[in-house]
């Protein structure tokens, strides 16, 4: 059946005619481009897309059948070329798809926790003084008289370095306080931040329980919330505050005392 006196958007025409497929053709794409853009949709955009090229490659063929035939207007009216640069712009301005999300880096292994040994000392002093920035300072490093584990001293390393170090020693020297233990722990800059000293101080409290230990004590200054809050999750309980107690640059700062039974 001849195309003549029938319009590319006559779909009535085209349909009663015997068309079907021309207007399927036609419809269909601009349903599902419309409908892949209001939603977002990247993938029925880009099937709608498709379906534009197709379209265009329907349309050019019967343009050049009606071209044989001689009618030259229906050729003209046919909108292959609209069709091919709907498809063009379609493909160029869908959104690029999203990039897969990078993997988070994989956290460093966590630091080794072993007992102090006397080779440990300088470093040992070297993270009290980079904690105190001043110097010089001593640290009251295992004598030969802790060596046999009642005041454990341990240290974590992490390639070869010592990055952080948990100290008991005795609480006082009269007999009465012989189970009590005060405590110290310092940790390197560059690690602040990993859980360095919530490990050390778990692996220090096993230690000192193990080691016959009563009870660990420790203060800390006021302003101290990450160091406190360390001392609240593994159950410190706070004894009191001694209103300014310490001098820390040449003022007077508020100490809070910590304390956990070990038995």
């Amino acid at each position: 059946m001849p195309l003549a006196n029938v319009t590319p958007w006559d779909f009535g025409a085209l349909l009663s005619k015997g068309y079907g497929t021309v207007a399927f053709l036609v419809l269909f794409p601009s349903l599902v481009s419309l409908w892949g853009i209001a939603r977002g949709d990247l993938k029925r955009q880009a099937s709608g897309s498709v379906w534009f090229v197709l379209q265009a490659v329907v349309w050019a063929l019967m343009a050049v059948v009606a071209l044989f035939k001689g009618e030259f207007v229906t050729a003209l009216l046919m909108p292959w070329h609209a069709a091919l640069v709907c498809a063009i712009v379609m493909a160029m301005s869908a959104p690029a798809p999203l990039e897969a999300p990078v993997p988070p880096r994989a956290s460093p292994p966590p630091p080794t926790v072993r007992p102090a040994t006397p080779e440990d000392r300088d470093a040992i002093a070297g993270l009290q003084d980079a904690a105190l920035a001043r110097r010089p300072t001593t640290f009251e490093a295992p004598s030969e008289g802790e060596d046999d584990g009642r005041h454990p001293v341990l240290v974590a390393e992490e390639d070869g370095r010592v990055v952080a170090c948990a100290a008991t020693r005795a609480y006082s020297s009269r007999e009465c306080y012989a189970g009590v233990a005060d405590f110290s722990l310092f940790v390197a800059k560059d690690v602040r931040g990993r859980g360095v000293d919530e490990l050390l101080l778990k692996a220090l409290l096993k230690a000192a329980e193990e080691a016959g230990l009563h009870k660990l004590t420790t203060c800390v200054l006021a302003d101290q919330e990450h160091t406190r809050k360390l001392f609240e999750r593994l159950r410190f309980t706070t004894v009191g505050t001694h209103e300014k107690h310490a001098r820390v640059d040449g003022a007077w700062h508020d100490v809070v005392v910590v304390e956990k039974f070990l038995r």
